[in-house]
């Protein structure tokens, strides 16, 4: 018995089935809205950013303050206009707000869109009938640093001090 089919989730999550190979997972943004999460812990009811994907099963995904401060680096502060964007996630170690560590999703490379959402044709397969695509050799995904540019980021170990 996999013990996930009594625990899953309708969110996204590292413990998902198509992370279990251990390569990135890429999806496509097609929108991205508002859901409500249910107040626990002592805390109001929160709406918080949720990404939903073209690709046939893999499940919306409630980013992290991480995953959308990348994301906003990349696509820009509006979501509006991330519907398209090709988005390469892999699971990687993260640590929980106290201080416990967990598998956690993080988003490693961002394509912006290629065309506007509203240029898509008629004649396009329905996104919901969409394979995911697999990540290949040729896939460039260009900068997919986290923050600034390499050629700003200096050594920290190349100093004048001699030790």
């Amino acid at each position: 018995m996999d013990i996930r089919e009594h625990t899953a989730s309708k969110w996204l999550n590292a413990q998902d089935e198509c992370f279990d190979d251990g390569r990135p997972v890429i999806a496509t943004v097609k929108i991205v809205d508002e859901q409500e999460m249910p107040a626990r812990n002592g805390r109001s009811v929160e709406y918080k950013p949720c990404i939903h994907w073209q690709e046939l099963g893999i499940k919306p995904y409630i980013p992290n303050k991480t995953n959308l401060k990348f994301a906003a680096m990349k696509l820009g502060t509006e979501t509006n206009g991330w519907a398209g964007a090709r988005i390469k996630m892999e699971k990687q170690p993260t640590q929980r707000p106290d201080g416990s560590m967990t598998e956690g999703i993080r988003f490693v490379a961002i394509k912006p869109p290629s065309a506007p959402a509203a240029a898509t044709s008629s004649a396009a397969p329905s996104p919901s009938l969409v394979a995911p695509p697999k990540p290949s050799a040729e896939d460039d995904w260009g900068d997919t640093t986290f923050g600034a540019p390499a050629a700003m980021k200096r050594n920290d170990l190349d100093d004048e001090i001699p030790f």
